[in-house]
């Protein structure tokens, strides 16, 4: 009796171990596929090429307005919450600052800021089918008001975007905008 429940015990270890094996098996691959399908994504970052572009766009816009209007207190970016922030050159020029806003924040924002600063706010980014026009909307104002223009922009041979064409939006459109995308 003795011997055979020695057996018994060492068929079930044996049956345990092989359970045991299977299982971590499983896991090494699924570890292993996940992984092999996670590697590219870490090569390569993160980032698309389109919000790539974005910050490109947004970087012409910004050197237009500023040439053509003048500097603002703040300018104020609306952005995906994956997409990476740039500094632009001279972005804080008169002590002022740079907001990245993601589209639920907007209304809030200009609820709390100093009425007396000055805002150039950059709003979403559309492309044509093969990226090489862009439209844009843009607000500028203070807390009196503001004014809100379409911006379009075409991308050269040499990747630089420019300013080609305004157009202002009428009160309504402007009014119902500024803060929806």
């Amino acid at each position: 009796m003795n011997h055979s429940y020695q057996l018994s015990t060492s068929k079930l270890q044996g049956f345990s171990r092989i359970r045991h094996a299977r299982t971590g098996g499983s896991w090494l691959q699924l570890v292993g596929l996940l992984a092999f399908l996670l590697l590219p994504s870490m090569a390569c970052g993160f980032i698309t090429p389109q919000y790539e572009t974005n910050n490109d766009v947004r970087l012409a816009i910004y050197e237009y307005e500023r040439d053509i209007r003048g500097k603002t207190d703040d300018l104020v970016i609306d952005f995906q919450r994956d997409e990476p922030r740039i500094k632009f050159e001279g972005q804080s020029e008169n002590g002022g600052r740079t907001v990245w806003l993601y589209r639920l924040g907007a209304e809030e924002f200009f609820a709390l800021r100093r009425p007396e600063a000055t805002y150039l706010y950059i709003q979403g980014i559309e492309y044509d089918g093969d990226h090489r026009t862009a439209t844009a909307r843009v607000f500028r104002g203070d807390g009196s008001g503001f004014e809100g223009r379409i911006l379009t922009l075409k991308r050269a041979e040499n990747n630089r975007w420019s300013v080609i064409n305004e157009a202002e939006m009428i009160a309504d459109e402007s009014r119902n905008r500024e803060y929806s995308r």
